[in-house]
């Protein structure tokens, strides 16, 4: 797994948002052997924004899902399913 623990740590003295970015890669002979693998190796990949809410958005290869943190039941409930960017024109 590659792992940005916290970026936007900058952001928590003024309650701002901070978020952490990971990649799930499969294990090989050696850690600069796994690390040293092309983005298509990636089995799962997301990242998760931290403040006044928490979001988790992740793809395992077949679409990309967002997840909000749901305090009542202490648990994450899917809120959008296959996010993508939509097509803009510059003309």
């Amino acid at each position: 797994m590659a792992f940005d623990p916290l970026d936007g740590s900058a952001n928590m003295e003024t309650n701002g948002t901070a978020g952490a970015i990971f990649s799930i890669l499969p294990a090989l002979a050696t850690p600069a052997e796994s690390f040293a693998q092309p983005g298509t190796a990636v089995i799962a990949a997301g990242f998760a924004v931290f403040g006044p809410a928490v979001t988790l958005v992740i793809t395992l290869g077949e679409g990309t899902h967002i997840f909000a943190l749901d305090r009542a039941i202490n648990g994450f409930l899917l809120v959008e399913r296959n996010v993508r960017i939509p097509n803009y024109s510059f003309e």
